[in-house]
């Protein structure tokens, strides 16, 4: 699988952009033209966060409804009741840091498994 670096001008206001950060998987969100970043595995039952929804602040799993807010990553709705962990974000060059670390994206990634 190859990445390439995650640029600022791909987050979109109220959108999220799942991110790879020293392999770890990260979802990156604009709020009032603020990036944000929180991890991108749920706390209830580990779905990506790559597939959430952003709703103001409120990031909303696709699997089960539970929302974090993308600033603190604490839970604002169940059914998850552990908070998830939040990271600092800055950009260098148009391209986004996460933690101080490049955020990479994956270059035909479809988020689809093959189980051909």
């Amino acid at each position: 699988m190859s990445t390439r670096p995650a640029t600022a001008d791909e987050v979109l206001e109220g959108g999220l952009v799942g991110v790879l950060v020293d392999g770890r998987q990260v979802v990156v969100g604009r709020v009032g033209g603020r990036l944000y970043a929180i991890d991108g595995t749920c706390t209830h039952q580990y779905a990506d966060l790559e597939h959430a929804t952003l709703s103001g602040e409120t990031v909303v799993c696709h699997f089960h409804g539970s929302g974090f807010d993308i600033r603190t990553g604490e839970v604002v709705s169940p059914p998850a009741s552990q908070p998830i962990a939040s990271f600092p974000v800055s950009v260098d060059g148009g391209c986004i840091l996460v933690d101080g670390v490049p955020a990479q994206v994956r270059v035909g990634y479809t988020g689809l498994r093959d189980n051909g």
